[in-house]
């Protein structure tokens, strides 16, 4: 399909020149003689330019400009003044106009003109693409997230619900399926409980960063271990410890995979919690893991996803895992 023109002059050996000048570039060129009659040609018709002089009667060129703008902001527009006037033509580039030039209009330089004005234009729509597509991209991507978010606390419901329904079958197996049989039961329940405490990490971590968590009620650091299951006197150190605010909701269920984790893994030798001050923090030991397989500790994955998205520094030296805030006040 042919790209089309739209000339406006009131002088009609000007409109010709124009006319040869684009017929020359493959335009099928409309004609105006005034700002009004361009305006209802360009509202008839299908316009990819128009070229447009400045001074006519009754419609001027300027008038026409804001008609055109206020139909497409996009189609390329250039205007043509025989008086060589600098402050019309930046009032005119105000408007809208992409480009002015001024009478005698030789073809070289209109050429000049419209190459100018056609390469703007492809770098606006280009530009106007990239940035339809990166808001595509960032809402299908927001959409993802809430998505994942929406699946995980689906994930967390079902195995709380399955964790309640294995609790609930131990404790009525209990005495008449025998010894083992409660036993089993009972392993069983509490690898579902730690799998539950990873999807509560998982869950809580992703909550704080989407900016959905909840603000809790400062929680001291003792405290939290107490309620993850720490056994009595195991916690040493300075009393209290650092306040743990909002990110208390993945603090303990963490606490309590690592907690439980390590009595397993220490083979009954009791666990030594001792609480640091600068900066505030705590380390658990015994917490053994075989050298070159710490990346792939389940336990030491969890505490390096879940506190150092809060802010702290995860470590293990010589069997001991130290996790450290330098902001954790901050948190409370």
């Amino acid at each position: 399909m042919r790209r089309r023109a739209l000339v406006v002059d009131d002088e009609p050996a000007q409109r010709r020149i124009m006319r040869r000048y684009l017929e020359a570039e493959g335009y099928e060129v409309l004609e105006a003689p005034d700002g009004g009659e361009g305006l209802a040609r360009f509202r008839a018709e299908r316009v990819d330019l128009v070229v447009s002089d400045v001074i006519m009667e009754p419609e001027d060129g300027l008038a026409l400009l804001r008609g055109v703008r206020g139909l497409d902001p996009s189609v390329p527009f250039i205007l043509v003044s025989g008086a060589p006037d600098l402050a019309m033509a930046q009032a005119a580039v105000r408007e809208g106009a992409d480009d002015f030039v001024f009478k005698p209009v030789e073809r070289a330089s209109f050429l000049h003109s419209l190459g100018r004005v056609l390469e703007r234009r492809q770098l606006r729509e280009e530009l106007a693409v990239a940035r339809r597509r990166e808001a595509e991209r960032t809402s299908q991507a927001e959409a993802l997230d809430a998505r994942r978010r929406s699946l995980l606390d689906l994930v967390l419901h079902e195995v709380a619900d399955a964790a309640a329904t294995v609790r609930t079958s131990a404790q009525a197996l209990e005495g008449c399926a025998g010894d083992e049989g409660a036993r089993l039961l009972t392993d069983l329940d509490a690898g579902l409980g730690n799998v539950l405490d990873v999807l509560r990490v998982v869950a809580a971590v992703e909550r704080m960063e989407a900016g959905e968590a909840e603000p809790a009620a400062p929680l001291s650091l003792v405290r939290a271990l107490e309620e993850a299951g720490a056994p009595p006197g195991s916690i040493r150190g300075r009393p209290g410890g650092p306040s743990i605010g909002a990110c208390a909701e993945a603090v303990v269920p963490t606490l309590r995979v690592l907690l439980g984790r390590s009595r397993v893994r220490s083979g009954g030798e009791p666990l030594c919690l001792e609480l640091v001050g600068d900066p505030p923090g705590f380390s658990i030991a015994p917490f053994p893991a075989l050298a070159g397989e710490e990346g792939r500790d389940g336990a030491l994955l969890l505490a390096r996803y879940a506190f150092e998205a809060l802010g702290a520094r995860v470590t293990l030296e010589g069997g001991r895992l130290h996790v450290r805030w330098s902001g954790l006040r901050g948190r409370a």
